[in-house]
């Protein structure tokens, strides 16, 4: 026996009079406090991929997983940054404008969870200088970022 019932579609009779609606029925629909595995700060150099991993609660219905950086929500389909079917985060070729404050938000008809953040940080391009002298037959090597 369901407990609770929504109608979701366009919210107007003309909707409903049409068929473009869904019945959904949820049976005690719950969602966990604690994520079974939240993200952790992580520091690469730019064009490194970056993976932010997230397990979101346990809960019923399974929750839809989104991120946000920096307090904004991210697209979770993008080329470059998307989220995977586990919840996790992908930042391919990551730049310094990737660096902020990430957290995983997990969300279901129970609620909304949001794990704590965590900061991903992307050096500068890394640079390597390589000088020889001839006469001092010397080899100076240096890296910056």
């Amino acid at each position: 026996m369901f407990s609770e019932c929504y109608l979701l579609g366009l919210g107007d009779t003309a909707a409903a009079a049409d068929g473009i609606v869904n019945d959904v029925c949820v049976n005690d629909a719950v969602m966990r406090d604690e994520f079974r595995e939240e993200p952790a700060d992580m520091e690469l150099a730019a064009g490194h991929a970056a993976t932010l991993r997230c397990r979101p609660p346990r809960a019923e219905p399974e929750p839809r997983v989104t991120w946000k950086k920096d307090g904004v929500t991210l697209p979770a389909d993008g080329d470059r940054i998307f989220v995977d079917q586990s919840g996790s985060l992908h930042v391919l070729d990551s730049r310094r404008d990737d660096t902020g404050q990430y957290a995983c938000v997990a969300e279901n008809v129970a609620g909304q969870r949001q794990s704590a953040p965590a900061r991903l940080s992307v050096r500068g391009d890394l640079h390597l200088y390589i000088v020889f002298t001839a006469r001092q037959h010397s080899l100076l090597c240096r890296a910056l970022y």
